[in-house]
């Protein structure tokens, strides 16, 4: 049987050297042969409107990981019903591939939600966690689970959520990515169009702080929406493409 592991994940973009970095030592410094970057389309438990294109989210990780034998890229996903469940997908891929023995690999931060996936007991008890720490999270009493291994992982402190900031303030962060997806950005202009997504994700929270009185939150989503207004004008994205309509009248 091939020990190969299950590195989940949206990776909204971009992906970057930090998740490369986690997949590349759970793979060399334990006994996983393998590791498939599993990108997912949809993620039950994120609100669609975070996410990018699913397809410019798959091509940045086959190009982050395309001269690595070892590390390979899972749309298994893609062609599974959405929204995308652990439990499903593993089930699949072992009837796909027999010789396989497969280990998800995940961070600490999995089991603040854990008891919200389907069918999780079934997971926890038939299946190995590969778990790498989080800032500000543990993994509880699942750190003595039988099935969890806890991996002391190096990890970087970025996220993509920082990369897209930046990028769109102007910040040259292309030591933060490969070569072949930093250049992917820049040809594509993928980040004005997660920008777009920041932008639709603050207008609908804000509009639901409002109705419940939290106007502290609803004011700094309404400070996010015109940050990403202003970044998207000074990108040149938003000339040729419709904002979502969001009228903002809407809350008096």
């Amino acid at each position: 049987m091939i020990k190969t592991g299950l590195f989940f994940g949206s990776f909204n973009p971009p992906i970057h050297i930090g998740h490369l970095i986690i997949a590349s030592y759970i793979h060399q410094f334990t006994d996983l042969e393998e590791v498939w970057i599993v990108v997912s389309p949809k993620n039950p438990l994120k609100p669609e409107l975070e996410l990018l294109e699913e397809e410019e989210r798959l091509k940045m990780a086959q190009l982050a990981v395309e001269h690595n034998p070892s590390l390979k890229v899972c749309d298994i996903e893609f062609y599974l019903p959405k929204p995308s469940y652990t439990i499903d997908t593993i089930l699949r891929l072992e009837s796909d591939h027999p010789g396989r023995q497969f280990v998800i690999i995940a961070g600490t931060d999995i089991f603040k939600d854990f008891h919200r996936w389907k069918e999780w007991e079934n997971l926890i008890s038939g299946y190995q966690f590969y778990i790498y720490n989080r800032p500000e999270y543990d993994a509880g009493d699942f750190a003595n689970h039988p099935s969890v291994k806890i991996i002391k992982a190096p990890l970087l402190d970025i996220s993509s959520t920082f990369i897209r900031k930046a990028l769109s303030n102007g910040y040259d962060i292309r030591y933060m990515l490969t070569e072949k997806v930093w250049g992917y950005i820049k040809s594509k202009k993928v980040i004005s169009l997660s920008l777009r997504a920041d932008y639709s994700l603050a207008s609908i929270r804000s509009y639901r702080y409002y109705r419940n009185w939290r106007f502290s939150t609803f004011f700094n989503d309404i400070n996010i929406i015109l940050q990403s207004i202003g970044q998207l004008i000074v990108s040149g994205n938003c000339l040729n493409r419709r904002l979502p309509a969001v009228n903002l009248l809407i809350y008096g």
